[in-house]
């Protein structure tokens, strides 16, 4: 049978009422009622008061060790709660980060492709071998990002706030080797304006070697498109996927 703990007021007068008891068991066995017949009124009296001062300290403390108790139950209960509403908020805030970058990444590479991506297609298709196409592109190409950066601790998975960095930094890149393939595409389209104007020697050559610059560097650009694109895209998809994407994780970061 299971035995239930025992309240403090029931612990208590247990305690009295063994104690009662045993001095009553006592008495009879030393002979003490005749003794205590002889004690006076005013004894009697100093003795109750002193058991009653004695059960008052006791109860006293009783009481403020359950206060106490109740107390700082209370504290714990509420320090849950604080510590579980805080870690709501966050959740939600990861969520937010993440839904942000990802509606980011997702426009970012949407633009790229339909900007860029078809006509350098359709040079690498047609062997063409270069890209003379100069494209203008954006001073804050992720303002979004950059906005964000200094949360992104917030997200608990290593792997994935790794991988974030990792293929922003990945996409600038992209940028600049665009940017760089621009300025070399309009070198050569102020060469060959220049040639159709009317034709000289060096400027022909001057076209020949804008062209031969162009040609050169386009399979960095064909390589480094591809490989961020497929990065970005695999990015956003391990994202959605993310348990911090739904705001329903649950674990803590440990790194």
């Amino acid at each position: 049978m299971k035995l239930r703990q025992l309240r403090w007021y029931e612990a208590i007068a247990m305690v009295l009422l063994g104690t009662a008891v045993g001095a009553t068991c006592v008495a009879q066995i030393l002979d003490w009622p005749k003794w205590l017949a002889d004690v006076s009124g005013q004894t009697w009296a100093a003795w109750l008061q002193a058991f009653g001062a004695v059960a008052a300290i006791w109860t006293g403390f009783a009481l403020a060790r359950r206060q106490y108790a109740v107390g700082l139950r209370l504290q714990r209960s509420q320090e849950r709660r604080e510590e579980s509403r805080r870690d709501q908020a966050e959740r939600q805030e990861v969520s937010r980060i993440l839904m942000a970058i990802e509606d980011e990444i997702d426009i970012r590479v949407e633009q790229f492709l339909r900007v860029i991506g078809d006509e350098l297609d359709e040079c690498e298709q047609q062997g063409t071998g270069f890209f003379a196409v100069y494209n203008l592109m954006p001073l804050e190409p992720f303002p979004v990002y950059r906005s964000l950066v200094g949360r992104l601790p917030l997200v608990r998975s290593q792997d994935l706030r790794q991988r974030i960095v990792r293929t922003y930094a990945q996409m600038e890149g992209l940028v600049l080797t665009v940017q760089t393939n621009s300025e070399l595409a309009r070198t050569y389209l102020d060469a060959a304006a220049e040639v159709s104007a009317g034709a000289v020697i060096d400027r022909s050559e001057r076209l020949k070697i804008a062209e031969g610059k162009l040609r050169g560097y386009f399979s960095t650009l064909v390589d480094t498109r591809k490989e961020v694109i497929a990065q970005a895209t695999s990015l956003v998809d391990s994202i959605r996927l993310s348990d911090e994407r739904s705001g329903t994780s649950n674990s803590r970061r440990i790194d």
